[in-house]
């Protein structure tokens, strides 16, 4: 029963958080607020990974105009988590590495990757900017 109850569980949640260093903490302990309000504590540890790594990339690599906040989306619905991070960055793409020994960046988008179902850019649907977004599956049949 535990498992259906869980499957059944979603949920939204949105922020603006101010782009700076510190908003990053902030972020992830309003996942791990949000994650435990909907009872999907199992997908927390993948989670604040990609959070931190799509937020932190949203600070470091936006371009300085109409970027002085970062939006932050979570949705969890039919086992699938997605969080969503937009900037106001219209130009510069994110890329990962062609693998783990070579270039200076994009070793995150590898992790973000891996943990992911799947993970993409898209344009902002309001407001100029990208919306950076990777989904998370539950795996349902542990949380009997």
């Amino acid at each position: 029963m535990a498992a259906l109850a869980k499957a059944n569980t979603t949920g939204q949640s949105q922020r603006l958080y101010p782009r700076r260093e510190p908003s990053v903490s902030f972020a992830r302990r309003e996942l791990r607020r949000v994650l435990d309000k909907w009872g999907a504590g199992d997908l927390l540890d993948a989670a604040e990974l990609v959070l931190s790594e799509l937020f932190t990339n949203a600070i470091i690599h936006a371009a300085p105009r109409n970027t002085s906040q970062v939006l932050v989306q979570l949705h969890l619905g039919a086992g699938l988590l997605r969080i969503a991070v937009s900037d106001g960055d219209r130009y510069h793409q994110p890329h990962k590495a062609d693998d783990w020994t070579t270039g200076e960046g994009g070793r995150g988008l590898l992790l973000v990757e891996a943990l992911s179902e799947r993970w993409g850019v898209e344009p902002r649907l309001v407001g100029v900017g990208k919306t950076v977004w990777a989904e998370l599956t539950r795996n349902l049949g542990e949380c009997a």
